[in-house]
């Protein structure tokens, strides 16, 4: 399908637009951020430049992604998205929380490296089993907590140590040490 046919099938659907509308929806160059007040037509303009960019730039439905705040505005979407043309059925909407956990769920999937909260502490425990020492479920927790720190400050496994007997200097309190 081409521009033209597009932008008539949607007269002939009564969908009317603005030129700004019509600018945004056949937009070709890179990602676009639309801001506009309630009740201006962004939800008909975002559902349109996903047919647009389907139907017209011939797209993988399944590489667009249409982020909302609110799960109301997410099923709104998917529903209006549905009402254009069922080759829009792979597009994805969700919130920003709701579209990423599909998205680390299907990685997780696909990488054995990833592992759940469960199996995360699976295996600090049958570490510290094996150490054959004393451990209560707060220091499994303290454990994983130190090792998302390392992880968020892209500290290496090689400097860990120096990390962790600097860290554990520094909690001295009272005369008392707390472990990391």
């Amino acid at each position: 399908m081409n521009d033209a046919w597009f932008f008539e099938e949607l007269r002939c659907n009564g969908i009317q637009i603005t030129e700004t509308q019509h600018a945004a929806i056949s937009h070709s160059s890179g990602a676009l951020a639309l801001f506009a007040g309630p009740g201006s037509g962004k939800t008909t303009v975002i559902t349109l430049r996903a047919a647009y960019l389907v139907r017209v730039l011939r797209e993988d439905p399944s590489t667009i992604a249409i982020f909302t705040f609110t799960k109301k505005s997410a099923d709104e979407l998917s529903r209006r998205l549905q009402q254009i043309h069922p080759s829009l059925k792979g597009v994805q909407t969700g919130t920003f929380h709701a579209l990423y956990l599909k998205w680390l769920l299907r990685e997780a999937k696909e990488r054995r490296d990833l592992l759940t909260g469960y199996t995360q502490r699976s295996v600090v425990r049958t570490i510290l089993q094996s150490l054959r020492e004393p451990f209560h479920d707060d220091q499994i927790t303290a454990i994983l907590q130190a090792i998302t720190v390392l992880k968020n400050q892209m500290i290496e496994p090689a400097d860990a140590r120096k990390w962790l007997d600097k860290k554990r200097r520094s909690l001295v309190c009272g005369g008392c040490v707390q472990a990391v």
